[in-house]
C-alpha cells in the first residue's frame, strides 16, 4: 500500500511538473484543440515511461531479495557443516559420594567407632552412536588395601536394544551372576560369596522383558594349568512392571565361584593361593516384587561343590559355603520427602572359615533430604557360628549412617 501511495505521488508531481514546464502553459493557456491535444499526448508519454521505470525497479528489487535469500540459505547450512559437535550431546557425567559414621561391638566384645568417606564414583558414559556405548565407572572405597582408587567398570557395548535384541559387552564389568540388590547399607552377604568382577566377554539378550547372558572371563586357574581364559557363565531372567505392580526373578550359574572378589577371595589371599585344585560350580536365584508402596527382595547364591580341604573348611572338610537374603521395604512420603523404611533377615552356611556370620538381622530407614542427598540410618544384629562349628558363639552390634550424594 505504501509503495502504491509513492508510485502515486511521483506521478502527480511529474504531471505537474510538465504542466508547469511546457510552453504553452508558461504563459497563456492554449486557445487551439491541437495544442491541447499535444499537452495530454505529451503527459500520456511521460507517464508511460514512468510506469515502465517503476516496473524495472519492482523487478530488480525482487531479483535481490531473492538472491539475497538464497545466500543467507547457503550460509546456513555452511554454518551446520561447520559448527562443531558439543561433546555434552554425546556425553553424560554421573557420581556418588558416600560418607559413613559406625559405632558398635564385635564378636569379641570390643567396641569401636568410625567416620569414613566410604565411597567415591565417577562415572562417564558416551553414546556418539545409536549403535555403540562406551561406560568408565571410576572408584574410591575405603578399607585396608593399598589401592582405594581404581577403575572399577570399562566397558565398550555394541547393539541397540530398542531395534535389535542382542548386546555385546567387553571390558572389565561385574559378571551377570547374582542380582545383591538392597535396601540396607550394608552390603548383603550373598554379594560376599558370589560378586565377580573382571575383564571379560558377554553377549546378551533383552526381548519383551526377558533377558538372558553367556559370558566368559579370565578367572582363576587350576593347580598347575596353563594361564588362559578360565571363566565363562549364563544367566536368564524375566521382568515386569504395569503401574504400581512389578516383577523380576533370575538364575544365575557360573563354572567358578572361587572367582568372588569378596570374603572368598579373601580367604585364598590369606591362605596364600592363587589357583585352585577344582572348579567350584555356583548358582545364583533371586527375586522381586512390587505391590505399591510395598517391596520385597529373596536372593540364594550357593556353591554346587565343595572346596578343598587346604582352600576353605567347615568341621574338618571342604567347606560348601551359601548365602541367602530376605528384605521387605515400605515406601512412604514424609514432609513431601521419599522415606523408605526396610527389614531383612540373612543367613549363611559353611561360611566361617569366610569370616562371615551365621546369621543377620538388619533393619534400615532413608529419606531424601534434598534432591539427591539421602540419609539413611541402619541397624545389624549379628549371630557367630557356635563354638563346635568354629565360630565364637556370640553376637555382635553396629549402627551406621550414611549421607549420599548423587549426580
Amino acid at each position: 500500500m505504501k509503495k502504491k501511495y509513492l508510485i502515486r505521488t511521483f506521478i502527480a508531481t511529474s504531471l505537474l511538473m510538465a504542466t508547469c514546464g511546457h510552453p504553452a502553459l508558461a504563459g497563456e493557456m492554449p486557445t487551439s484543440m491541437d495544442s491541447m491535444n499535444r499537452l495530454i499526448q505529451d503527459l500520456i508519454d511521460q507517464n508511460r515511461q514512468l510506469t515502465q521505470r517503476v516496473g524495472e525497479l519492482e523487478g530488480n528489487m525482487a531479483a535481490t531479495q531473492a538472491k539475497t535469500a538464497e545466500q543467507l540459505k547457503a550460509l546456513d547450512k555452511q554454518n551446520v557443516k561447520t559448527d562443531p559437535k558439543k561433546i555434552s550431546d554425546s556425553v553424560t557425567l554421573s557420581g556418588l559420594i558416600e560418607v559413613e559414621m559406625a559405632t558398635g561391638d564385635d564378636f569379641a566384645g570390643d567396641n569401636f567407632s568410625s567416620l569414613d568417606l566410604a565411597t567415591v564414583e565417577l562415572g562417564l558414559d558416551v553414546k556418539a552412536t545409536d549403535w555403540v556405548a562406551g561406560h568408565i565407572l571410576l572408584k574410591y572405597e575405603d578399607g585396608d588395601d593399598e589401592d582405594h582408587f581404581f577403575i572399577d567398570e570399562a566397558t565398550v557395548v555394541l547393539g541397540n536394544s530398542e531395534k535389535f535384541p542382542l548386546l555385546l559387552t567387553a571390558g572389565k564389568f561385574y559378571m551377570p551372576f547374582g542380582n545383591f540388590e538392597t535396601n540396607m547399607i550394608q552390603d548383603p552377604l550373598t554379594l560376599d560369596i558370589g560378586e565377580i568382577n573382571d575383564a571379560g566377554v558377554s553377549i546378551g539378550l533383552e526381548a519383551n522383558g526377558f533377558t538372558a547372558a553367556l559370558y566368559g572371563y579370565k578367572g582363576m586357574n587350576e593347580t598347575g594349568a596353563d594361564d588362559t581364559i578360565k571363566g565363562f557363565g549364563a544367566m536368564a531372567g524375566y521382568g515386569y512392571e504395569e503401574g504400581d505392580i512389578s516383577f523380576h526373578g533370575g538364575v544365575s550359574w557360573i563354572n567358578n565361584i572361587a572367582d568372588s572378589d569378596g570374603a572368598i577371595a579373601d580367604a585364598f589371599d590369606s591362605a596364600g593361593l592363587d589357583a585352585i585344585d577344582e572348579f567350584v560350580n555356583g548358582l545364583g536365584a533371586h527375586i522381586g516384587a512390587g505391590f505399591g508402596p510395598v517391596s520385597f527382595i529373596g536372593e540364594y547364591i550357593t556353591s554346587l561343590d565343595s572346596f578343598s580341604e587346604n582352600e576353605i573348611t567347615y568341621a574338618g572338610l571342604g567347606a560348601k559355603p551359601s548365602a541367602w537374603n530376605s528384605e521387605l521395604a515400605y515406601t512412604i512420603d514424609i514432609f513431601d520427602r521419599e522415606t523408605v523404611f526396610a527389614i531383612g533377615y540373612q543367613q549363611t552356611d559353611e561360611a566361617v572359615a569366610l569370616g562371615l556370620p551365621k546369621s543377620r538381622y538388619s533393619g534400615a530407614a532413608g529419606m531424601e533430604i534434598l534432591p539427591a542427598t539421602t540419609l539413611s540410618l541402619e541397624y545389624a544384629y549379628d549371630s557367630d557360628y557356635d563354638v563346635e562349628d568354629g565360630g565364637s558363639g556370640e553376637n555382635a552390634n553396629v549402627f551406621t549412617a550414611q549421607l549420599a550424594y548423587e549426580f
